[in-house]
């Protein structure tokens, strides 16, 4: 019954305490989740200290890890923003 409610797979807290373990990363938002079958999809904006393009494709690889590792198979599709660009 929840895919037919189009319910959150994952409760977004749950995705914030996992992505928070992860240097450089200060928190997430707009978080949709949904399962299909065995694979849990995720789609957030995450909010990382300002740096270079290099180092922030290796947060959201490692953010996509500490997904995988924390809630099994999971597809993830991040939008990264900078605290600069957010006004933090």
């Amino acid at each position: 019954m929840p895919q037919l409610v189009d319910a959150s797979a994952v409760d977004d807290a749950q995705v914030q305490d996992i992505v928070r373990t992860v240097p450089g990363v200060q928190s997430a938002h707009a978080i949709r989740s949904r399962r299909v079958g065995r694979v849990i999809y995720i789609e957030m904006h995450l909010i990382v200290e300002p740096t270079d393009t290099q180092t922030d494709h290796a947060r959201t690889e490692a953010v996509e890890a500490a997904l995988e590792a924390a809630l099994g198979s999971t597809r993830t599709t991040i939008h990264v923003e900078t605290s600069r660009d957010c006004g933090l």
